[in-house]
C-alpha cells in the first residue's frame, strides 16, 4: 500500500536507525504522524498526534513486541513503538499504510490505525524473528553468558551489552569481550567496523572465537536450550534484564520451533585471544588516513583468520580475569 510520495525504508533506515541519537521524521503531509527512534537506535516508533480510544489502546497493548504510551491527562498524544530491531521495516509499513487510509481514504486516525493493525499483526505472527546468521551470533553470546554465570554467579546480564548496540557484546569494569561464531572449518570471523577491535577508553579487549557445527543427536547447543538454561538460574530481578535483552535483540518465545533448526555442536575448543599489537586488525583511525574520501566511505567490514591465535577458553583462565 506504499505510495511513492513517502521515503522507502532504506532512506528512512539511514536518517533514523544509524544516527545512534535520537531523531524525528514527520511523514510528510500528515498532520498527525511523526517517526521517531531513541536509546541509541534501539527503539523504533510513530508518535500520533491524537486521542487514542479504550478498545484500540487495548488492541495494542496485547500485539507481541510492540508497545504503547500514551501522554498528558487526557492522552492528547500517544507512541506506539517497538524495540524489536527485525519488526523495524514491517512498523514503518505500518505507519505508512496509517498515512495512506488517511489520506486517501478519508478515515479517521483511530480507524486508521485500527485498519493497519491487521496488516501489521499478520507481518509479526509469521515472520521468522531471526535469521541463522542472528541465531548462531546468539548462540555464542549466550554460550558465553552462561560460561560466564557458571563460574562466577556476580558476572549476571548487567554486562551483556551486545543487545544495546555497544560496540563489543559484554564488559565487566574494565574487561570486554567480543565473541565471534562460525560454522567454518577456520577461525575465520567477521569484523563489523573499524572499532569493534579496538578496547573502550581504560579497558582490555578479549576475543571469544567458537567454532561450530551443525549435528543431530543429543547433547545439541540449540538457542532454545541456551534460553532456557540460562533463564534457570537466573534470580527473578537479573531475569527480567536478560528477558528484555532477549527481546530487544528480536527474540520470541513463540518463534523457538524456527530457531530449533540450528542444533550445533563444537568443531573445537573455545579459544580467548587477547587483543593487543599481535592482533590483526586494520587500523581504526582510516578515516584520517583517507580524509579525501571519508564521506564516500561507509561501513568497513573485513574477515580476519584467527586460527593458532589465543588460548583454549578454560574455567581456570577466565576466574583468574574475574
Amino acid at each position: 500500500m506504499q505510495s511513492n510520495n513517502f521515503a522507502n525504508w532504506g532512506q528512512i533506515e539511514s536518517i533514523l536507525i544509524g544516527a545512534g541519537v535520537e531523531r524525528r521524521y514527520k511523514i510528510p503531509g500528515s498532520n498527525y504522524l511523526t517517526l521517531l527512534s531513541r536509546g541509541n537506535s534501539s527503539l523504533f516508533g510513530v508518535e500520533v498526534n491524537s486521542s487514542i480510544s479504550d478498545s484500540l489502546f487495548k488492541r495494542i497493548n496485547k500485539l507481541q513486541n510492540i508497545s504503547i504510551t500514551t501522554y498528558n491527562n487526557n492522552n492528547s498524544y500517544y507512541e506506539i513503538w517497538t524495540n524489536d530491531k527485525t519488526l523495524f521495516s514491517e512498523f514503518y509499513t505500518f505507519v505508512i499504510d496509517v498515512a495512506i487510509l488517511m489520506d486517501r481514504d478519508n478515515i479517521p486516525c483511530d480507524s486508521a490505525i485500527d485498519q493497519a493493525l491487521s496488516n501489521l499483526e499478520g507481518l509479526i505472527a509469521s515472520k521468522p524473528s531471526l535469521s541463522d546468521k542472528n541465531i548462531l551470533g546468539l548462540i555464542g553470546e549466550l554460550y558465553f553468558l552462561k560460561r560466564l554465570i557458571s563460574i562466577n554467579m556476580g558476572l549476571t546480564p548487567n554486562g551483556w551489552i551486545g543487545p544495546i548496540n555497544e560496540p563489543h557484546d559484554f564488559r565487566y569494569g574494565d574487561l570486554e569481550f567480543e565473541v565471534k561464531s562460525t560454522l567454518k572449518t577456520k577461525r575465520i570471523h567477521i569484523i563489523n567496523g573499524l572499532n569493534q577491535p579496538y578496547p573502550s577508553i581504560d579497558c582490555k579487549l578479549f576475543f571469544i572465537s567458537l567454532q561450530f557445527m551443525e549435528a543431530s543427536g543429543t547433547d545439541l547447543i540449540t538457542l532454545p536450550g541456551l534460553v532456557s538454561e540460562i533463564r534457570n538460574i537466573l534470580s527473578n530481578e537479573n531475569l527480567l534484564d536478560f528477558n528484555m535483552k532477549l527481546q530487544t535483540f528480536g527474540y520470541r518465545s513463540d518463534h523457538e520451533v524456527f530457531y530449533s533448526r540450528l542444533s550445533l555442536k563444537l568443531r573445537s575448543l573455545p579459544k580467548m585471544i587477547p587483543v593487543n599489537d599481535d592482533f590483526p586488525r586494520i587500523p581504526n583511525d582510516i578515516d584520517n588516513i583517507y580524509a579525501p574520501l571519508q564521506d564516500r566511505l561507509g561501513d568497513v567490514i573485513y574477515k580476519i583468520d584467527l586460527e593458532s591465535y589465543g588460548k583454549d577458553l578454560e574455567d581456570s583462565i577466565l576466574l583468574e580475569l574475574f
